[in-house]
């Protein structure tokens, strides 16, 4: 099982639901970085699968980093954190709020 990289709580005065979002990094042997980025969008009744993988993420972003380019993990995780966003179909005050947390700091880190 992915260790969760954060978790970040919304409460939309309808039901209060949450994001966890798990990145990944794989470099092949040529230098090339890939970083994926998967999120799991679920109510809080809602149990998370036991398997958090790609095949149960709600949605995910994908970033190459090839081997003239300089690796940077904010930069790989800003950018499949967009993608994966987008993915999702989130709305922007969704978004917004995602990215207010992120920049800030206001999620839970490492849980599970």
């Amino acid at each position: 099982m992915s260790k969760t990289n954060f978790i970040i709580m919304f409460n939309n005065h309808k039901e209060a639901y949450r994001i966890k979002v798990i990145y990944r990094y794989r470099r092949t042997d040529v230098g090339e970085v890939f970083t994926t980025c998967l999120l799991f969008i679920h109510f809080d009744a809602e149990p998370l699968p036991d398997d958090l993988n790609l095949q149960t993420a709600r949605s995910a972003g994908f970033a190459k980093c090839v081997s003239t380019d300089q690796f940077s993990k904010d930069v790989g995780r800003k950018l499949t954190l967009a993608r994966a966003m987008e993915d999702a179909e989130l709305s922007k005050d969704t978004r917004t709020q995602v990215w207010e947390q992120y920049t800030d700091g206001k999620y839970i880190k490492n849980k599970e």
